[in-house]
């Protein structure tokens, strides 16, 4: 087994432990699901909700599925026909799953309780503006966006290339979705954290009153992040 295939099965391995790992805190220990995946009520974004999960799962099984080496392609122009090819492409891919992972272990940490798969209208959680959330609003679609965007560098073919499209399509309208819900919710607390940190990368706070209006929405105010 090649290491780039051996890298992705111990990434894959190392996200659903993360996953499943707090899913079971949240339950055992604190009395909250966190899985608010469904439809009733939810319209669009409850099916895109749905669609991302079943998404996640198929990818995940693809990864498995091309990494293991006893394989067998059922479908030629998905599996064997490369979109991307090369060293450098691997390389790239290989880095960006890591720091993806990085980035996905440091958000789970910071959230907390106030991590939901699925925007969760009867208990959302605390409004987490502190941490690499000061850095980032959605530091969790950003991992995605990089872990399937690697994972498609990394293997070049046309099956993982369309996985990454789709999800990056999903993702942005799921991430406008999510901000209304949470100005909602929020308010000009929410408002006012827009206007100091970037959708999806801030290099750095645009005033220095940013940072104060921060440490004062930390302090009381609350978050739901989705999955």
């Amino acid at each position: 087994m090649s290491f780039s295939k051996a890298f992705q099965l111990v990434a894959l391995g190392l996200f659903l432990a993360v996953v499943v790992g707090h899913t079971i805190h949240l339950r055992v220990k604190e009395g909250i699901n966190p899985i608010t995946l469904r439809l009733k009520g939810k319209g669009l974004v409850g099916v895109l909700e749905l669609s991302l999960f079943l998404c996640v799962n198929l990818w995940a099984l693809a990864v498995l599925w091309y990494a293991l080496p006893f394989n067998h392609c059922p479908v030629a122009w998905l599996c064997e026909v490369y979109w991307v090819d090369g060293p450098v492409a691997r390389g790239i891919g290989l880095g960006m799953i890591g720091i993806g992972l990085i980035v996905f272990v440091v958000a789970q940490a910071t959230l907390g309780d106030s991590w939901r798969l699925g925007i969760d209208e009867r208990r959302p959680g605390a409004l987490v503006t502190h941490g690499i959330y000061r850095l980032s609003r959605h530091p969790l679609y950003l991992f995605f966006e990089l872990y399937f965007l690697g994972t498609f560098l990394v293997n070049g073919t046309a099956m993982f290339g369309i996985f990454a499209i789709l999800v990056a399509a999903n993702l942005h309208y799921q991430m406008v979705q999510e901000e209304r819900f949470l100005l909602r919710v929020y308010g000009e607390a929410y408002r006012a954290y827009q206007q100091c940190t970037g959708r999806y990368l801030t290099l750095r706070l645009r005033r220095r009153d940013c940072l104060k209006a921060l440490e004062r929405l930390s302090e009381g105010e609350g978050r739901a992040e989705r999955f």
